[in-house]
């Protein structure tokens, strides 16, 4: 099983966008981001990478895997 690479809370947002999401609201530094679903997901941002394991959290909240979120990475 690969590991997540480090993410910046800019480059996941950007992701993020492009999987369908889009922005719902902010409340202080967190922004929340809301799909078709109804799957909602909230990013901190702060000028550091995610903690991974929050990373983990936040790929499983949008409803991928890790090989899925580190191929969507890798794409440019």
């Amino acid at each position: 099983m690969p590991k997540l690479p480090a993410v910046g809370p800019k480059r996941f947002v950007k992701l993020i966008l492009k999987l369908g999401f889009r922005y719902s609201h902010a409340k202080g530094s967190y922004q929340y981001y809301i799909d078709e679903g109804k799957r909602i997901v909230c990013v901190a941002m702060h000028n550091r990478d995610i903690p991974k394991g929050t990373l983990f959290a936040m790929v499983k909240d949008i409803g991928l895997t890790k090989e899925e979120f580190a191929s969507l990475l890798r794409e440019k």
